[in-house]
């Protein structure tokens, strides 16, 4: 956590000056840069009244601290990716609390444009549809999609069928490095390697989305390696078939059926 005065590194307590820890020079240099831009903000004279904040990384369209709070997100993976031996939380100013690196992510808000303005953590967006998802299906050579279930664990829609790939942009990802990862960590694809598309760009605006989405589709044959803490399993339908499984009660995941109609139609 960043604190006046002080490193933004702390370890039981103790202040950490990240020079100890053998970072890569610039994350080092990020690191120290964000604690000055809090310190920018100090009024002595009047504690109770921040100045504004001298920083290199804020941006015209957003909130000082919303900028505050995107490059702290982005050092935090930094750091995690860096020192993977260490389990690195995030002190968050807009939550006021620590967040962990399994609990919470940081999202991009936008306007009805498309254009980002800001920030919003996960966990405070329900309900919020100017954030940016992904959605994949892979389509065999028979025109089928592979629809996986989602593990019953799953806190929203437990067992429902769902795209074959899925998920939030985070901030300050672009909509292609938030498919690659989400390809990755749900079904250990590399889509570089297999070709995609983009089959459509839909916004919550026009349509029953949950957010701005971006469609893609990569060609594929067999079985995917499926993440047991997402899917449970999964199966080769028709557009067809999936509108017809929602339609007879199956649960689903509430975007499912509109990015099949709209992309697909009754295929």
């Amino acid at each position: 956590m960043a604190d006046s005065g002080c490193f933004p590194l702390w370890s039981r307590g103790e202040n950490v000056d990240p020079l100890t820890l053998l970072l890569p020079p610039e994350l080092t240099a990020r690191l120290l840069a964000w604690a000055d831009a809090l310190d920018s903000t100090l009024n002595r004279a009047d504690p109770a009244s921040p100045l504004p904040m001298r920083a290199a990384f804020l941006r015209d369209a957003e909130s000082e601290w919303d900028s505050f709070e995107r490059e702290g997100h982005t050092l935090w993976r930094a750091l995690r990716a860096a020192r993977p031996d260490l389990h690195v939380t995030y002190h968050s100013v807009l939550l006021e609390r620590a967040v962990d690196p399994d609990t919470d992510e940081l999202l991009d808000l936008l306007n009805d444009a498309g254009d980002v303005i800001g920030v919003l953590w996960r966990s405070e967006a329900e309900g919020v549809r100017h954030k940016r998802g992904v959605t994949a299906f892979l389509r065999d050579g028979a025109g089928r999609l592979f629809i996986p279930r989602r593990a019953a664990h799953k806190t929203r829609w437990p067992g429902a069928l769902d795209f074959s790939v899925g998920g939030l942009v985070l901030a300050g990802e672009t909509f292609n490095e938030a498919f690659a990862r989400e390809a990755r960590e749900e079904l250990n694809l590399n889509v570089e390697a297999l070709g995609w598309q983009v089959t459509a760009n839909l916004d919550p605006l026009t349509t029953d989305l949950r957010c701005f989405t971006r469609v893609y589709e990569v060609p594929f044959e067999g079985t995917p390696d499926l993440n047991p803490e997402d899917f449970s399993g999964g199966e080769w339908l028709t557009p067809g078939e999936v509108l017809g499984r929602a339609g007879t009660g199956e649960p689903v995941n509430g975007d499912l059926v509109e990015v099949v109609r709209r992309v697909y139609g009754k295929q």
